[in-house]
């Protein structure tokens, strides 16, 4: 948890630079997952998430969670970098949902708040597994 600090500064300083450069492919098409953009139609790993609660963590500028708000389910983007939630509220368009600043490591929902929780190259990627993964098993 010593790393949250550093983790936020780091993705605050790049954020605006790391959109610029992704937001046109990973908001363009939505549902692409990783730095390969493979599609999820050819994965099928989130299936059907119409009326589903949804948490992703981790959500950058919302790309997903745009798609997901857009597709029926009640969304939650969380980020640990203001700067990234202030690109995703920039982005969110019709289909609002609520954006959360917080860490994978210490989330605060309660459990059982999430049907499906999931991570593209965010929370997750960064945060220690042992603390994470139980924190969004709960969620």
């Amino acid at each position: 948890m010593d790393s949250i600090p550093a983790y936020r500064r780091f993705w605050n300083r790049i954020s605006s630079a790391y959109q610029h450069e992704h937001d046109p492919q990973i908001g363009a098409t939505p549902r692409l997952w990783g730095m390969y953009s493979i599609p999820d139609a050819h994965l099928h790993a989130l299936g059907d998430i119409t009326g589903k609660r949804v948490l992703e963590l981790g959500c950058g500028a919302g790309q997903w969670s745009r798609a997901f708000a857009a597709e029926g389910a009640a969304v939650v983007g969380l980020d640990l970098s203001e700067a990234q939630l202030a690109a995703a509220a920039g982005a969110i368009g019709a289909n609002c949902y609520p954006l959360v600043q917080g860490a994978a490591e210490q989330l605060p929902f309660a459990a059982g708040s999430f049907d499906l929780v999931f991570c593209d190259v965010g929370g997750l990627s960064l945060a220690p597994p042992h603390l994470a993964v139980p924190q969004a098993h709960a969620s």
